[in-house]
């Protein structure tokens, strides 16, 4: 019920066709979501009794299975940092080594609903970065209660890990936040 099958899709302009690449075996339920980490060839996965396996897409092995049980996950397109949203709405941080670097809780209440890192991969870092701006891992958590927090993964005083609340964006609607990729995008030029 746990499989996740891998395949490479091949585009030539005489044929299109699926080759079947490797079968990643771990989870025991059904997956319920799939993250990867291109830089590194990752994938990180989790099902629906909140396993999370980071996944090695070279050989198709199992890496590490995280410590803690989680409804939701993200991977950091800028350097493998792994969100894991706990069922008990704690937001936990690792390294792609499975290193623990810090954790928040999100209030009580208030159940989230996705977690995504922004992309800073895309951005041309020669002429679009302010001289003062630092590349950070910026990761914004989506809340049932249409509210959007936006956290910074930084060093504090004593050289320890922290999320930082930057931002909190209310939409006052009612609905559930819910967010596909979110990345910087070059800008349309005409």
């Amino acid at each position: 019920c746990g499989l996740i099958k891998v395949w490479q899709y091949s585009n030539a302009e005489s044929s299109k066709h699926l080759k079947h690449m490797g079968s990643l075996y771990g989870h025991l339920t059904e997956i319920k979501d799939l993250k990867t980490y291109d830089g590194y060839n990752l994938l990180l996965s989790v099902d629906s009794s909140g396993v999370v396996y980071l996944w090695d897409m070279i050989n198709f092995q199992i890496i590490r299975k995280l410590p803690l049980k989680g409804k939701e996950v993200a991977i950091s397109p800028n350097n493998g940092t792994i969100a894991l949203a706990t069922f008990k709405n704690k937001v936990c941080i690792y390294n792609s080594s499975g290193m623990y670097y810090t954790s928040v809780d999100i209030a009580e209440g208030h159940s989230i609903t996705c977690l995504e890192f922004l992309n800073f991969t895309a951005i041309d870092l020669g002429m679009k970065r302010h001289a003062y701006w630092k590349e950070k891992e910026i990761l914004i958590i989506g809340l049932s209660n249409s509210t959007v927090q936006v956290y910074e993964l930084a060093l504090n005083i004593l050289s320890g890990w922290e999320l930082r609340l930057l931002k909190q964006l209310e939409t006052n609607n009612g609905d559930e936040i819910t967010l596909s990729l979110i990345h910087i995008s070059e800008p349309t030029r005409h």
